[in-house]
């Protein structure tokens, strides 16, 4: 029996493309979203944390007791109402403590807390349109 392995070849190659965009995972942007630059602050010390408004959560990988959070001029409360969410040690939503100014580009975090994760509600990307499926 003979094996012409030139026919196998393209049959692998199709295994091994994966997604453009594995959703969740920062280092591969998703054009469609827009992108988000969050800065969280404890006492003098500061992260910042990159992503997209998609509603995945993306986890901060930072212990710091977070006092505050700039969010580079996103409206994370979308005139009152929760846009972002934001996850303590627990993996539970902060419910309470958050109050916002700036319209909702600053907001405090009281009693700082350690902050585990974002996710903010889908937003797009300027000149993109999202497809919303269902009623």
């Amino acid at each position: 029996m003979r094996f012409n392995l030139s026919a196998l070849i393209p049959l692998l190659s199709l295994g091994l493309a994966g997604p453009v965009n594995p959703r969740g995972n920062p280092n591969y942007p998703d054009p469609r979203f827009l992108p988000l630059t969050f800065t969280f602050y404890g006492g003098p010390a500061s992260y910042t944390l990159n992503f997209e408004a998609d509603a995945y959560s993306y986890a901060t990988n930072n212990d710091l007791s977070v006092s505050s959070i700039d969010t580079g001029g996103f409206d994370a409360f979308n005139n009152g109402e929760n846009f972002c969410f934001f996850y303590d040690v627990n993996n539970n939503p902060i419910t309470s403590g958050l109050v916002s100014s700036n319209g909702g580009t600053s907001i405090t975090v009281g009693p700082p807390q350690v902050i585990t994760a974002v996710a903010c509600e889908v937003t797009p990307a300027s000149n993109t349109c999202i497809a919303e499926y269902g009623m």
